[in-house]
């Protein structure tokens, strides 16, 4: 019952995600990029994990650029399994290869898991609450489930709920920032 109102949340979200012109989008991805980058966890933090986003979702290449400027340690998530892992990243998008969801991700050649201190994540939807609704395939829940790291998950406003249907293996965020 509950994985089915989520499917229908995520139905909605990504339509929701898809109604927008190219330069809404726009608008909306530079107010949370700003956010972001003056958020002051972010600021305080040393080691930052950070998804790379498709394009669709939020638009974290210029988060990732702000943050490198920012002389902190961006790391980006990589498939290993059911896991995830966080690799270092320094920017440079020609070393990253696509994983089995079409995901760009740091080749196995230089994957080495690090502990990071804030953790930006994506977000179908979150509540008011802090319950996330990502996916469906629990990366992001199972690392946080194991790690003491601060988790912020980005979404746009209309991505924010009352309520959202939660098993006791989803992992509610810190923070989440929207537009």
């Amino acid at each position: 019952m509950i994985e089915e109102e989520k499917e229908s949340v995520r139905r909605e979200m990504k339509e929701y995600r898809r109604s927008f012109t190219l330069s809404e989008k726009r608008r909306k991805d530079e107010i949370i990029s700003k956010k972001v980058t003056s958020n002051k966890r972010v600021i305080a933090g040393k080691k930052i994990g950070i998804y790379l986003s498709k394009e669709e979702e939020i638009d974290t290449k210029k988060i990732i650029t702000q943050l490198l400027s920012m002389d902190k340690k961006v790391y980006i998530p990589k498939v290993i399994g059911d896991d995830l892992i966080f690799t270092h990243f320094d920017g440079n998008y020609s070393l990253l290869v696509k994983n089995r969801f079409n995901i760009l991700e740091v080749d196995d050649k230089f994957a080495k898991d690090v502990d990071i201190d804030v953790l930006i994540l994506p977000a179908l939807s979150v509540d008011k609450k802090g319950y996330r609704l990502g996916y469906g395939k629990g990366f992001f829940d199972r690392y946080l489930l194991n790690k003491k790291v601060y988790s912020i998950a980005l979404v746009y406003k209309g991505q924010i709920v009352n309520s959202l249907p939660s098993l006791c293996t989803d992992y509610k965020v810190d923070e989440y920032i929207s537009d």
